[in-house]
């Protein structure tokens, strides 16, 4: 017995035959992203940016240490963006009806890599409330960290904070991404549609093809012959069509037996199937019939 084992053109082979099943779950796929995409909310992103300076500082060695200084406190300085000292300032500035906890959620502040500007991003259902969200903090994140770096016996903040650009209310959603989802959607049905189908071929033990039979078995193959209707008249093809391609099969396999061994030539065969009612008389006399054409008796 042959080692069992598919090649890649097989895969390939089976996924062309099912390609029905492909596009189905692909489909399916495809639908269901679109039916997740319309329960999810429409989001809206806006940004505004401030610009951090040191106030201190007149000699060039004071200026170097001021801005040593901001680069290292630019850091503690954005994380109040999304602390209850700004954000409870910004509800009650915009009359907001709801906490600060739950506010910070849609806020984020980021820092530009190697400088001390800060984007202040908000996200919300509305893009005109995402815009004055973000403008708001930024207002009140500057207050705020003024009021922090002032010292006891100073008059002036160490640092300021600029605004050197305004959130504005945004024209599309960032959120949902409906081609993304689409794409991821189609893509999850053709993935299970491959694994599902390339499964079920693997797990599948019947005999299709003579490939399949080359594989299981080392003995020669004498021929193949159409699929006959057992209870059909014109299945006795040797008859009914005898210069037909189903004919010329049988005479292929009778030719084939009576060459299959020369020293010891074959004097019987046997036929049959794994169930009933397959053709195995139809196949028996047929053949007969072939091999009647070159043998007196048969």
């Amino acid at each position: 017995m042959q080692g069992v084992f598919v090649e890649p053109h097989e895969y390939i082979s089976t996924l062309r035959r099912h390609w029905i099943w492909v596009m189905a779950l692909a489909l399916i796929g495809g639908l269901v992203a679109f039916g997740y995409n319309q329960i999810l909310p429409t989001l809206y992103r806006s940004t505004s940016t401030v610009f951090v300076a040191s106030q201190q500082g007149d000699t060039t060695s004071e200026l170097v240490q001021g801005s040593t200084f901001t680069q290292g406190q630019v850091q503690s300085l954005a994380a109040l963006a999304s602390l209850p000292i700004v954000l409870d300032a910004v509800i009650a500035d915009l009359d907001l009806d709801t906490s600060a906890r739950s506010l910070a959620d849609s806020v984020s502040a980021d820092i530009r890599l190697n400088t001390v500007i800060i984007d202040v991003t908000v996200t919300n259902t509305s893009p005109d409330q995402a815009a004055r969200i973000s403008n708001a903090v930024t207002k009140e994140l500057a207050r705020a960290a003024e009021s922090l770096s002032t010292p006891d016996d100073a008059a002036t903040s160490a640092i300021t904070m600029t605004t050197v650009s305004a959130a504005s209310a945004p024209s599309d959603p960032f959120s949902p991404n409906t081609r993304l989802l689409l794409a991821t959607g189609v893509l999850a049905g053709l993935a299970l549609a491959v694994l599902l189908i390339l499964g079920r071929e693997l797990l599948d033990t019947r005999v299709r093809t003579i490939r399949d039979l080359e594989k299981v078995s080392d003995d020669p193959i004498l021929g193949t012959t159409h699929r006959l209707k057992p209870k059909d008249a014109h299945s006795l093809v040797m008859r009914s069509d005898p210069y037909g391609a189903p004919a010329e099969e049988f005479r292929r396999v009778a030719t084939n037996l009576e060459f299959a061994d020369v020293d010891d030539p074959v004097r019987a065969v046997v036929v049959t199937s794994p169930l009933p009612g397959e053709g195995k008389s139809t196949v028996s006399i047929n053949l007969a019939l072939a091999m009647a054409e070159r043998f007196q008796r048969v």
